[in-house]
């Protein structure tokens, strides 16, 4: 069973929102409701819908990295001085004994500004419970995604294989303990989040949390899927293998970790865990992928703020050519050099929308010719833009109750396009016919997509993720 949980913000509960996507399972974070967020939750607890209590160490992430500002933009300076210099990608044995210095130095930090965490897990549940949630993401090591929210590469620092892996044996004691404090249906449905940079930390990670029993476990997979960087290597059982070229990291780290976690976990209990909750993973394409391993897992559930950030951003995601994420102005530059050219998404938020304000295809491509535009920017879209009044949901208005509008059908369009994913993976009952469904997604991927690489990625990732044994996977 895949599941979609919708983060509990204020797009997220319109009427219009609530009544066509009828969401049944949402997510928040303790410690910063509002108002009406926390009437919501009480509506939800009436009505049915199942609600995961985050573990809130995110917003303290983000506390501590602005504390660590100054100090972390010192030595990225650093590193960058003395990469120019020697002209190459360096690591922590690299790099200047000064410069290694004051890494060392911001770790300890790190460490420090963490409070006690025994005493946090127990603050923080209370905070949870508040929620009368029917599912709780439970306790984390923050120091990876920490230095991931300041990047700060770990290969930079001496924070290695060894001393992530004794973060997740302590993580697996903390959720031990923490679980005398929860009844038996919490017990379930606590998720503790397994902590990993490779194949070969998630593969000590799912030895460590299957030797103990636990069977709802959450990857946290957001932070590696905004990293922008490209790899010419992949490191599996300490074995590193050349790539026939360099690929995006992200989508390749995703496999990795998740398959990896999956081989430690089968090797300490013979199957897979019960339930598996993706923090952060919104990209259709990546979900899909991964599904072609996750196929004996009861429940999976995976959460991300990305649709929303996106369609703010004027990202749409679509099912049909392909899973693809399309840039407002890059779909302005379609309908205004395309003979013919609609927005023919039917689903229910664009429909609305459109029905109100109107796509005026062909003022938009008279506008296009006579300004003589070589190529239609986000500006020529915003507010008093050119083309603002034609292609009114690609762009933005003056007018604030416009606005909202154009926010609430991009919000609304992106996780509408998540639900049809979800429906039609579901859909499927046979784990062979699982794998078949994400091999011709990701054929379809590498016809449509702009991107060699990144569908190439997604092929790789397709193999690694259905591999008896990755290493074998990767030697051919």
């Amino acid at each position: 069973m895949l599941d979609f949980a919708h983060n509990l913000y204020y797009e997220t509960i319109t009427k219009d929102y609530m009544q066509i996507l009828s969401p049944q399972l949402y997510i928040k974070s303790p410690g910063d409701s509002a108002q009406r967020l926390n009437k919501m939750i009480a509506y939800f607890n009436k009505n049915g819908i199942s609600m995961i209590a985050d573990n809130c160490y995110f917003p303290m992430i983000n506390k501590i990295a602005d504390r660590l500002k100054t100090q972390k933009d010192q030595i990225l300076s650093d590193i960058k001085k003395e990469e120019r210099l020697q002209k190459r990608k360096l690591t922590y044995s690299d790099l200047s004994d000064h410069t290694r210095s004051k890494i060392d130095q911001l770790l300890k930090q790190i460490l420090k500004e963490v409070p006690s965490y025994l005493d946090n897990d127990a603050v923080l549940l209370k905070k949870q419970l508040e929620f009368d949630p029917e599912r709780l993401i439970g306790p984390e090591d923050i120091t990876i995604p920490l230095l991931m929210e300041m990047n700060i590469d770990q290969i930079y620092t001496n924070y290695g294989a060894d001393k992530i892996n004794q973060a997740n044996h302590f993580v697996v004691q903390r959720t031990l303990a923490l679980n005398h404090q929860l009844n038996d249906t919490l017990r379930d449905a606590c998720y503790p989040v397994a902590g990993a940079t490779d194949y070969d930390t998630a593969l000590e990670a799912g030895r460590s949390f299957g030797g103990a029993g636990i069977q709802a476990i959450a990857l946290a997979l957001g932070a590696f899927m905004s990293e922008t960087s490209y790899t010419d290597s992949i490191t599996v059982n300490g074995h590193s293998y050349k790539l026939p070229e360099s690929l995006p990291n992200n989508i390749l780290q995703c496999a990795l970790l998740t398959k990896g976690f999956l081989v430690g976990y089968a090797q300490s209990t013979r199957t897979v865990p019960s339930r598996m909750h993706l923090l952060g993973l919104g990209s259709l394409m990546m979900i899909t992928t991964l599904t072609a391993a996750l196929t004996g897992i009861k429940q999976m559930t995976f959460d991300a703020t990305s649709p929303i950030y996106d369609a703010n951003q004027g990202i749409f995601y679509v099912n049909q050519p392909a899973r693809l994420k399309l840039k407002s102005e890059k779909i302005a530059q379609w309908l205004a050099t395309q003979a013919g050219a609609q927005w023919e998404c039917n689903c229910p938020f664009c429909t609305k929308f459109t029905q109100k304000y109107p796509f005026d295809y062909a003022k938009g491509q008279k506008i296009y010719k006579n300004a003589g535009l070589a190529e239609i920017k986000k500006e020529h879209l915003m507010g008093h833009g050119i083309l603002s009044e034609c292609y009114s949901l690609l762009g933005g208005s003056e007018i604030s109750s416009v606005r909202r509008d154009i926010v609430a059908a991009r919000v609304g369009h992106n996780h509408w396009m998540i639900k049809e994913m979800v429906n039609e993976t579901t859909s499927i009952a046979e784990p062979t016919d699982i794998v078949t469904y994400v091999k011709q997604t990701i054929d379809n991927y590498t016809t449509h997509s702009a991107s060699r690489k990144q569908a190439s990625a997604y092929q790789l990732a397709y193999k690694i993720m259905c591999a008896d044994n990755v290493e074998v996977c990767l030697k051919n």
